[in-house]
């Protein structure tokens, strides 16, 4: 019995003097950052952070979300932003900009002070026909998955190049190669968009319809999350299940012998999109033209 008790305590004081060695490996496993500068400005950026910043990163947008829900006015939001482009620099996420650069990304769609005004103005003339999930030239913070982002340079070409790929045909008197072009660019685009450096008034895909495969039929996703807008529509919440529901055509992609169709959610925003594979998380933070957002479900 002594012999086995001497060996207990031999691997007892073994198994501590690694624990700390394992503590100290768990606590540097790194996490992959990607950042996205929707922007003039833009291009991306890849950040490992370790494990515990990472985490850190998370409860900043909880913060962030917390203080936007006991604002009213632009202004307050406007600070809370600043604030927030301050902490994200600690960490390196903002894609090699400056702070005041950044900010500046963050909340370019307030500099037309003479715009706000006429558009309150307009606001204030017809909202009774304007409903509540929806907003206008509005700061947007959100945590989300199952989004994706377009640029708008890759929605122009898409458009021309699917068009050109339909009637083709027609046009080039069905030259197989010069059509054929157009149709594979079409869907090459997507690929494209991954590392588009024009990324100037993106639009926030939230949800959609995926069809194919084994299911013909398109079925409905879902983004799951939260959203916080703040603009001339006042402070609008999303949370939960959502969908974009702007009346407006939705990007697509070919994935896993699926087909996927996005359903825009926001349009034109700037700002910070920072990405997280690992969560599958989307971290946003900037202003956006129009929002619109369905939290419930069509069969509600």
């Amino acid at each position: 019995m002594k012999k086995y008790l001497a060996v207990a305590v031999i691997l007892l004081f073994i198994g501590v003097s690694f624990a700390p060695s394992i503590n100290a490996n768990i606590s540097k496993e790194m996490v992959e950052f990607t950042t996205e500068i929707c922007g003039l400005d833009g291009g991306k950026q890849t950040v490992k952070l370790i494990r515990e910043e990472a985490e850190e990163v998370d409860v900043l947008f909880k913060s962030i979300r917390e203080r936007l829900n006991e604002t009213e006015t632009r202004e307050e939001a406007e600070e809370i932003f600043k604030e927030a482009v301050v902490e994200l620099d600690k960490y390196g996420l903002l894609g090699g900009l400056s702070v005041e650069q950044a900010r500046q990304i963050v909340t370019v769609n307030y500099e037309n002070h003479k715009l706000m005004e006429l558009l309150k103005t307009i606001y204030q003339k017809y909202k009774g026909a304007i409903d509540e999930n929806r907003n206008l030239l509005c700061f947007i913070a959100g945590t989300t998955n199952r989004t994706n982002f377009d640029s708008q340079l890759e929605l122009f070409c898409g458009r021309i190049l699917f068009l050109l790929g339909c009637f083709g045909p027609i046009f080039f008197k069905n030259k197989f190669p010069l059509y054929t072009i157009f149709i594979l660019g079409y869907f090459l685009l997507d690929f494209f968009n991954s590392f588009n450096p024009m990324s100037a008034a993106s639009r926030i895909n939230l949800g959609g319809e995926r069809g194919g495969g084994w299911h013909p039929e398109f079925v409905d996703f879902y983004a799951h999350g939260w959203i916080v807008t703040t603009g001339l529509l006042g402070t609008q919440r999303y949370e939960g299940m959502m969908q974009g529901g702007l009346p407006i055509y939705g990007s697509g992609t070919i994935f896993d012998g699926y087909i996927y169709k996005f359903f825009p959610g926001v349009l034109g925003f700037t700002g910070l999109h920072i990405y997280n594979p690992i969560q599958s998380k989307h971290f946003y933070l900037g202003s956006a033209l129009w929002v619109k957002i369905n939290t419930e479900p069509p069969w509600l």
